[in-house]
């Protein structure tokens, strides 16, 4: 899933903002920075102006989209170009997944092609990539759910009012794009697309966000490893200001 590289003005609300996370399904510190985003920082942006200490701000204004890492097996990869959402990317053996492997177990790699294949179904609309993550994540009291195919809690997830409006249309799309167990050869090329595409952005840790192109935080090992331009940590009064900001 590419980078949203916009910086045009959007109504009385300033310039447009993009949200990238970059993050691993079955991660403690994805779900802890996708839980923490969405509920203390994006929540303070409605869609009409409102004073959060001082800032205001527009939802509209922001658009969000997750982006899914991997561990690389191979020092560089390899083959034929080959092009996924518009992208192209260059991956081998995705199918297969020699050359990578997710952290956190089988189950990962499958709940990566979820939050994906959703992305990709309603066409990144912003912001119900992320919030359909976190509504995934809330479904359990641990993340034994996530990557398991079907389920009820990923058909609750697609459901759930908090992750946004989505289509009929839009969740066969879902279905197609997974097929029965969630490891079709589309959802395993996007898996590899994604992971391939933060690598070579030089991104490593789940989670890392980024903000209008330049990562401002890294949740990994329990705690936030800000950059030295950020500092934000836990102070979501801090990530709305700093948002607000980038609006001017």
């Amino acid at each position: 899933m590419g980078l949203v590289e916009e910086s045009m003005a959007v109504g009385k609300g300033g310039r447009h903002v993009s949200l990238d996370v970059y993050v691993m399904s079955r991660c403690p510190d994805a779900v802890y920075a996708v839980g923490f985003l969405k509920s203390r920082v994006l929540n303070h942006f409605s869609n009409a102006p409102r004073d959060i200490d001082g800032a205001a701000g527009r939802r509209g204004n922001i658009t969000t989209h997750v982006h899914m890492l991997l561990d690389w097996l191979t020092p560089e990869t390899s083959s034929s170009q080959r092009v996924f959402n518009g992208q192209g990317v260059e991956i081998e053996d995705y199918q297969e997944g020699r050359d990578y492997e997710c952290r956190h177990g089988h189950l990962e790699c499958v709940g990566n092609g979820v939050a994906l294949a959703v992305e990709a179904a309603t066409e990144g609309r912003s912001p119900r990539g992320l919030d359909f993550l976190d509504a995934w994540f809330r479904q359990g009291d641990s993340l034994d759910h996530i990557g398991k195919v079907p389920s009820r809690e990923l058909d609750d997830a697609l459901a759930d009012p908090a992750a946004g409006p989505i289509t009929a249309s839009e969740v066969k799309r879902v279905w197609e794009i997974l097929g029965e167990t969630g490891e079709s050869k589309e959802a395993m090329a996007m898996v590899a697309a994604s992971g391939a595409a933060a690598r070579k952005k030089g991104i490593q840790y789940s989670a890392t966000v980024v903000l209008n192109g330049e990562t401002v935080a890294v949740r990994d090992g329990g705690q936030w490893k800000e950059t030295e331009a950020s500092g934000l940590g836990d102070d979501a009064a801090a990530w709305v200001m700093y948002i607000e900001r980038l609006m001017g």
